[in-house]
C-alpha cells in the first residue's frame, strides 16, 4: 500500500490524536482511581 502525501498527513493527525485521546484516558482514570482509593 502506497499513501501519498495527504494520506500521511492524514493518518497520521489520527495516530497523533488517538495517541492523545489514549493519555487523556489514562490520566482521566488515574485521577479517578486516586480519588475513589483517597475517600474510601
Amino acid at each position: 500500500m502506497i499513501l501519498t502525501k495527504v494520506d500521511y498527513s492524514k493518518v497520521s493527525k489520527f495516530h497523533q490524536s488517538g495517541v492523545n485521546n489514549f493519555k487523556v484516558a489514562r490520566s482521566t482514570c488515574k485521577s479517578a482511581l486516586h480519588i475513589f482509593c483517597c475517600t474510601a
